[in-house]
């Protein structure tokens, strides 16, 4: 998409959807990038946008402005963020490599799906594009487009609860993929009601959701390995309790609790050849 939808209105000085705003040069409004007069266009055809007004540029003046539709959406997402005080939060799941004797994998949830109320929100703070409080916790946004980086292997602040990414390259059409000419609404209630577009790049619970299931696997392999066969029909022994001990990681230099039999491969490293007990 190249049309703008989003232009800065004279009045306010506040970011504008061309559907509340009259047609023509009496939007009252200019381009947020190079500041030209702009003009609505609001026909039965095309998707409504806002347009340079060319009384503006000089006829053997080359127009070079790059306020491009991802960079108007980024800025009223921003825009009604700082507004706002409600989001819907998705569930994240993240993937786990058994180390059991069965090895299979498989996705652990981390949380569920949400509604908060968040105060406090801030411009650029702790590398993202907003931050906004919830219940004394720092949760952080970062605007993503087809050619954002990846954030793969990012570091976050620790102060950061969790950071989503919103996805914003194809959040401007309806359920039946047409486009939508009230986008800011559109975009609020994207914000405050949906998940879609919005994927979890960290979480703090990520960690303790992958220690408990190394645990849990560590645990089912050690009892499927100990457990007692019959023999001749006789009686089954009782399964010996397990007892947690302390061991340390020599290739991690990690402290963690493991249980007195098993593997109990290191939680950092997923190794148990480094690791002895305490």
């Amino acid at each position: 998409m190249n049309l703008i939808p989003f232009a800065l209105s004279l009045n306010t000085n506040l970011l504008v959807d061309v559907a509340d705003v009259q047609s023509g040069r009496k939007c009252g409004c200019i381009c947020p990038s190079c500041n030209i007069p702009l003009i609505a266009r609001k026909g039965d055809v095309n998707e409504w946008h806002f347009a340079h007004d060319s009384q503006f540029i000089e006829k053997d003046q080359e127009l070079c402005c790059d306020f491009s539709w991802a960079v108007a959406v980024k800025m009223m997402i921003k825009q009604l963020l700082l507004e706002g005080n409600t989001l819907t939060l998705p569930e994240y799941y993240i993937n786990f490599q058994g180390i059991g004797y069965q090895k299979t994998k498989q996705q652990i949830k981390v949380t569920d799906s949400s509604i908060i109320h968040y105060s406090n929100p801030e411009l650029k703070s702790l590398a993202c594009d907003v931050t906004v409080e919830v219940k004394g916790k720092k949760l952080g946004f970062i605007l993503l487009t087809n050619h954002s980086p990846s954030f793969v292997d990012a570091s976050f602040e620790q102060t950061l609860f969790g950071v989503l990414a919103i996805s914003i390259e194809d959040i401007g059409y309806d359920d039946e993929g047409k486009a939508v000419n009230h986008l800011r609404n559109h975009l609020q209630r994207l914000l405050e009601s949906k998940t879609c577009a919005k994927r979890w790049l960290y979480h703090r619970r990520e960690k303790a959701a992958f220690i408990k299931a190394t645990e849990q696997e560590t645990l089912l392999g050690t009892m499927v390995t100990n457990e007692p066969r019959k023999v001749n029909n006789t009686i089954q022994k009782p399964i010996k309790t397990l007892q947690k001990i302390q061991w340390y990681c020599v290739a991690c230099h990690l402290e963690y609790q493991g249980y007195s039999t098993g593997e109990n491969p290191c939680p950092k490293c997923n190794s148990h050849f480094y690791r002895k007990p305490m």
